[in-house]
Parts: C-alpha cells; sequence; structure tokens
C-alpha cells in the first residue's frame, strides 16, 4: 500500500488489532457499484446506529482522495508538458524557416543543375539529404541533450518513466517530418521553374 504517497516506494507494513492499540481516528471504506454519493447517508446512518456517539464525518471518493495527493505534482506537470509543447512548436517552426531559407538560396544551384541536364527527382533528393542530414544532427544531439536532463524530471512524474520512449520518438519525429516539408516544397517549386529564370535570380 502506498500509505506514504504516491510517489514513495512501498515499505513493508504490519496491522494490529484495533483492541490492541485503539484510535479515535478510523476509516470507513466502502465498495459499491452505484455513485458513493447516494449511499453516502445510509452508511453514516448505519455507522451512527451502532454508535451514536461517533460524529459525523466527511465522505470522499478514493478518487477525490487521490486527486488531492496528485494536485500539486499534476499542475507542475501540466506545466512542464505545457512547456514542452511550445518548444516544440518553437523547434518545428525554427526547423522550418531556416531548412526553407537555405533551400530558398540554392535556387540558382538548381537552376544550373536543371540547365546542365540533372533530372527533377535527382534534384529533390539531393536536397532532402542534405537537409535531412542537418536536422538528424541536430535531432541526435537535441536527444543526446534531453537523456542528460533526465534527472532533473524524474521528481515530477508518476507512472512514467523520464525516459519515456513514446515522447523520445514522437518529438524527433515530428522535427524530422517539419525538416523534410521545409526542404521538399521550396525544393520541388525551384525544380520546376524555368533554369534561365533560376540563374537570374539573385
Amino acid at each position: 500500500m502506498h500509505r506514504q504517497g504516491l510517489e514513495k516506494q512501498v515499505v513493508p507494513q504490519i496491522f494490529r488489532p484495533l483492541a490492541q492499540e485503539p484510535d479515535d481516528m478510523l476509516d470507513v471504506v466502502v465498495r459499491t457499484s452505484v455513485d458513493p454519493k447516494s449511499i453516502a447517508p445510509a452508511v453514516q446512518s448505519r455507522i451512527q446506529s451502532i454508535d451514536p456517539g461517533v460524529a459525523r464525518f466527511n465522505v470522499a471518493t478514493v478518487e477525490q482522495q487521490m486527486g488531492e495527493q496528485i494536485s500539486q505534482r499534476r499542475f507542475q506537470t501540466f506545466l512542464v508538458g505545457l512547456f514542452s509543447v511550445v518548444a516544440l512548436v518553437l523547434s518545428a517552426t525554427g526547423i522550418y524557416g531556416l531548412m526553407h531559407y537555405l533551400v530558398v538560396q540554392r535556387t540558382n544551384e538548381i537552376g544550373v543543375r536543371m540547365a546542365l541536364g540533372a533530372r527533377h527527382g535527382n534534384v529533390l533528393m539531393l536536397v532532402l539529404r542534405q537537409g535531412l542530414t542537418l536536422a538528424a544532427v541536430g535531432v541526435v544531439c537535441g536527444t543526446l541533450g534531453a537523456l542528460g536532463l533526465t534527472g532533473l524530471l524524474a521528481g515530477l512524474l508518476y507512472g512514467v518513466t523520464p525516459t519515456d520512449p513514446a515522447t523520445f520518438v514522437l518529438a524527433p519525429a515530428v522535427l524530422l517530418a517539419v525538416a523534410v516539408a521545409a526542404c521538399w516544397i521550396p525544393a520541388r517549386r525551384a525544380a520546376r521553374i524555368d533554369p534561365l529564370t533560376a540563374l537570374r535570380q539573385e
């Protein structure tokens, strides 16, 4: 049982009879298949019929108790997740802008290649290969940096590891997909224009 908090390890416990160690503060746990609040008055009446001296008590579901325990941690995790999404969007925007700019700057080069007989598909593959090489280097460096900083997030997580595989696959995949789009769109546009027009552009 996680009696010291959900984020802490389970430790051995023993249970002693109430007669051996009386306590004036007890919890009564009721399992039901209906709405817990609907049977709360009946449970309360039944307990007080056994001992009228029992004070009226608060009724809470297990979900509510769990929510109170993890509310602060949940808020912190929400903030971390929100900042992570913002960082991913900013990274994707930056990668798209940089890759798009680099490919547009090569319009003259693409025009020369097309004028010398390069095929449309070959030009696209060249641009994509070079662009994805840069993006892959950045993704690898970023992933290694993220793995190195996972220890800072370990205390904020529950039920998931700091090296969650889904996260470490999804984020690089999104950035690489953005890099492909950023290279493909301007390269395809440049490869379709007339070589003489491309050569005149400065």
